[in-house]
């Protein structure tokens, strides 16, 4: 059976239900590294207008893991644009724009992210390694402090903050 023809039967199987098997068909080949069927899957998602949030976040998780950041970029922005309350998409966006060394990008997006779940560990640590990354005047300090209240968080952190070169504070 042709993935159209799949798709549209799960459509209109989902809609049937009150559920979206199209959204679980355009995760499965996230799942399965298979990121073209899941761009596909995902784009004929979008384009029934279900799960639009879902969609757009998995799209760009794709065209993340295929090197793609300025589409995957995109994307994490239209799901951040459905759904501004939810951490995923803002933490998804800034490893995106830290592929493409947009580190002041990545650290605001960290940051809405950490604003959204203050209480994730990874969150801390991502951001600092986004500002050790950057570099700039004050960056270090920051990064220790976020590296500091990532162990607070989580003491699993302390070995990896070590590892980057935390001295404590």
């Amino acid at each position: 059976m042709r993935l159209g023809t799949l798709f549209s039967a799960l459509l209109v199987l989902g809609a049937f239900c009150g559920t979206s098997l199209a959204a679980d068909l355009c995760e499965e080949y996230g799942k399965n590294k298979e990121f073209d069927k899941q761009i596909e899957a995902c784009t004929k998602n979008i384009e029934a207008g279900t799960d639009l949030y879902m969609s757009y976040d998995r799209r760009g998780s794709a065209y993340f893991e295929k090197g793609d950041n300025e589409k995957a970029a995109e994307d994490f922005a239209k799901a951040i644009g459905l759904e501004p309350r939810r951490k995923e998409a803002y933490l998804h966006r800034a490893h995106a724009y830290k592929k493409m060394e947009q580190l002041g990008n990545s650290i605001l997006d960290f940051t809405k992210a950490i604003r959204l779940d203050p209480s994730d560990a990874s969150l801390f640590f991502e951001r600092s390694l986004a500002y050790q990354s950057r570099g700039q005047y004050g960056d270090m300090e920051r990064a220790d402090d976020d590296c500091g209240t990532a162990i607070r968080l989580d003491r699993k952190y302390k070995r990896l903050c070590v590892e980057q070169g935390y001295i404590g504070n």
